[in-house]
């Protein structure tokens, strides 16, 4: 029995791969946005400021994805509004992209994250999913 339990193991670990975990469910936002190349983050994991929690939801370009939306970057984004309208809230943003099918289009502004980077830099851009 305990080999039979370490061989389910191993065939877990390697179906999970070592990438990110696909979400389990097919139609979940992140699953959805893994299908384009991107990632969710946590505030903690863009290490959001307490002030700027609820404000912006912090994402990531998913390693090696081909043809991603955005640069590869080590800091990551924020999304800061949706379909050219600066969002007021987190809530409004992930409300948009649950609403959002991969096919249909959405664009979202995103700002580069500035609290995972060395040095400031001002960089914002408006991307379009399909």
């Amino acid at each position: 029995m305990h080999t039979l339990a370490r061989l389910f193991a191993i065939a877990v670990i390697s179906l999970a791969g070592c990438g990110a975990p696909m979400p389990a469910e097919r139609n979940s936002l992140s699953y959805r946005l893994a299908k384009v190349g991107l990632e969710l983050l946590s505030e903690d994991q863009a290490q959001l400021p307490p002030a700027e929690r609820g404000r912006y939801v912090p994402c990531r370009v998913i390693p090696g994805f081909p043809r991603p939306p955005l640069e590869e970057h080590p800091a990551g984004y924020l999304i800061v509004g949706v379909d050219g309208q600066p969002a007021p809230s987190a809530q409004a943003i992930l409300t948009a992209l649950e609403a959002w099918w991969p096919g249909r289009q959405i664009s979202l502004k995103v700002r580069r994250n500035p609290y995972l980077l060395a040095e400031a830099e001002w960089w914002e851009a408006d991307v379009r999913l399909r």
